[in-house]
């Protein structure tokens, strides 16, 4: 539509926006309310109202995106299938419930256990306005299309409107001197993106789902990019691949643990870029032809390679959620690649989208879900592990020796993982001291204390935590830290009565001198050597040396120590010299090798003179 000032102004011109405004409202009238609630939750973060907590607005923001995803797709199946409002609202509403269920039951989902369903949602709006009724690859392609532009339109519309809208507020304040309030700025990009864009978007969508295959075609630019871009890329890098697989073969090599992550994002990218060449890979132009024909053949190759190196990952290490997505990949492409092969003319763009929503949903419930199914998978192998050196007995670990330095990272970093992910109780029946587990549990659970790395409850069973990162030999790395474990972000306090200084040391490093400015144009130097001397002097020959040997003598050097700030006294420690006494105090210290290199911490002075 030509729009020019004339049309602005015209009252004929608001009334069609009111009307259109109107229409989407009646049409998407849950998905509405979902916008409401969002927008809502944006107020009150952006007025620090106080109305919710973190945890229930983080909650009620999914609640209201899945809303907004969920009852849009809902309405065009209901809209396709020509349901009137009751059966609509008999259909739409207690599917959402079950949806918010698995938002508000998931006590520490992962990320996928809980967005899963929000994705699934998602990508119904794809093929909703089909589900169970003939459709064809053009209607779908040429649909999607539309729903894609209608995003994009309204992304660069909103930034458009709402920084236009923020330079005039800045003008306003800057020429006439106001303050304009910053939440004024919020509310403006909050009601452009919550509201004014996702309103748009829906206003755009199509009321018709079928349509010829001479509709379905993009600008020159997009045309360009996918025949002369993506394409090509994605050709030359299924040769590397291909180039890959001969030189395993020629040197009978495993894969490398990174191919898997680089194989996923190829496999998505192409499946995307074979799903948007389709009004064009029957026009004439050879490689477009041929790509479209023969990619899901091209990805056999490249599955099997995906399939080997994650399974190696897996079998070394364990299931994670990362490896558990990875694996989900691999048999999205396996279903996609059968499919293909199968049904080729008959094989539905649909089908793509599908069945990416229905591995999403398999993976948000059940023990095979992501969030259960690598808990089971790790506390196996740490259970195999203990088993395997003796170390659990009878049902309860028994530590008579400690276990090789390999053997303690893989058990630190087993709990560690258990730990992070909210079943450390399953680790309670091989404590022998179920009280103090129960203790630290509690902690954990109630209070969200700072033990993420699960060392608290590794000396419960007598085994040195190792972190995950530290390594044996010359290059071993480790650190003792104060922590807080009631969370409640305390600080330790000293009495600096009968000193001169207070000198706060933010970083002190091996080899390197700080110098600190004293009254009477005097300085403070201070100098930290490997073996765990510090060295303070002034300009008037004042000396004073901090020996940090018997502060580290009680903690192990195999593994890096929390200390909670209560015991802030023992790395604490008193010193007199020439000209000068006084007292250290330190935060952490990292050592490499056992040799201290650099350390934080507070100073306190007294000049004897």
């Amino acid at each position: 539509m030509n729009l020019s000032l004339k049309h602005f102004f015209s009252l004929p011109f608001w009334l069609k926006i009111l009307q259109t405004f109107l229409q989407t409202c009646q049409r998407f009238p849950l998905v509405i309310l979902s916008l409401l609630l969002g927008i809502s939750l944006g107020l009150d973060e952006i007025h620090k109202l106080g109305i919710f907590d973190f945890n229930s607005s983080y909650k009620l923001f999914l609640t209201a995106f899945s809303g907004f995803l969920w009852f849009t797709a809902s309405t065009l199946f209901a809209e396709n299938r020509q349901w009137k409002i009751k059966q609509y609202y008999q259909f739409s509403p207690p599917l959402f419930l079950l949806l918010c269920w698995n938002i508000y039951t998931l006590q520490s989902p992962s990320a996928l256990a809980v967005w899963g369903p929000v994705i699934a949602s998602g990508l119904a709006i794809s093929f909703a306005a089909w589900l169970f009724r003939p459709s064809d690859n053009a209607s779908v392609w040429y649909f999607n299309y539309q729903l894609i532009a209608a995003i994009f339109f309204s992304a660069i519309a909103t930034v458009i409107l709402c920084g236009g809208i923020s330079l005039i507020l800045v003008s306003i304040g800057s020429l006439f001197e106001l303050e304009i309030p910053s939440e004024l700025y919020g509310d403006t990009w909050l009601i452009g993106s919550l509201f004014l864009a996702p309103i748009y978007f829906l206003s755009q969508v199509p009321k018709q789902f079928y349509f010829a295959r001479s509709d379905c075609s993009f600008p020159k630019g997009v045309h360009f990019i996918l025949t002369y871009v993506l394409v090509p890329l994605s050709l030359i890098y299924m040769v590397i691949l291909y180039a890959y697989f001969i030189k395993i073969v020629l040197k009978g090599e495993m894969p490398h643990g990174h191919l898997s992550a680089m194989i996923s994002l190829f496999g998505i990218v192409g499946i995307i870029t074979h799903l948007a060449i389709y009004p064009i890979h029957d026009r004439g132009n050879a490689i477009i032809g041929w790509f479209y024909r023969n990619f899901y053949r091209m990805m056999i190759l490249p599955l099997g390679l995906l399939t080997l190196a994650i399974g190696q990952r897996i079998s070394q290490y364990g299931m994670t959620e990362d490896r558990y997505l990875v694996a989900a990949c691999a048999l999205w492409f396996a279903v996609l690649i059968i499919s293909f092969l199968i049904k080729r003319q008959q094989f539905k763009l649909q089908f793509v989208p599908l069945s990416l929503a229905v591995l999403c949903l398999i993976a948000s419930f059940g023990p095979w879900s992501i969030y259960q199914l690598p808990i089971n998978n790790q506390l196996s192998r740490l259970e195999a592990i203990l088993i395997y050196n003796n170390l659990l007995i009878d049902g309860k670990v028994q530590v008579t020796h400690q276990p090789a330095l390999e053997v303690q990272k893989s058990i630190s970093s087993i709990t560690t993982y258990l730990v992070r992910h909210d079943a450390a109780l399953r680790l309670r029946p091989w404590i022998k001291d179920q009280q103090a587990f129960d203790d630290e549990f509690v902690c954990e659970r109630k209070t969200s204390c700072n033990h993420f790395d699960g060392q608290n409850i590794l000396d419960m069973m007598g085994i040195d935590f190792v972190d995950y990162w530290q390594l044996g030999g010359s290059s071993n790395h480790r650190q003792i830290r104060l922590m807080d474990s009631n969370n409640i972000n305390q600080q330790s306090t000293f009495n600096i009565s009968g000193y001169d200084i207070f000198v706060p040391i933010d970083w002190l490093s091996n080899g390197h001198t700080r110098l600190f400015l004293l009254e009477d144009d005097n300085q403070l130097s201070l100098k930290l050597n490997k073996s765990g001397l510090i060295t303070a002097s002034t300009l008037q020959g004042d000396e004073l040396l901090f020996d940090l040997s018997d502060v580290l003598q009680p903690f192990s050097t195999s593994r890096s120590n929390n200390i909670d700030i209560k015991d802030a006294n023992k790395l604490s420690i008193t010193a007199s010299g020439k000209g000068l006494s006084g007292k250290l105090y330190l935060k952490q210290i990292s050592l490499r090798n056992n040799e201290i290199e650099h350390l934080t911490g507070h100073l306190l002075i007294k000049l004897q003179h």
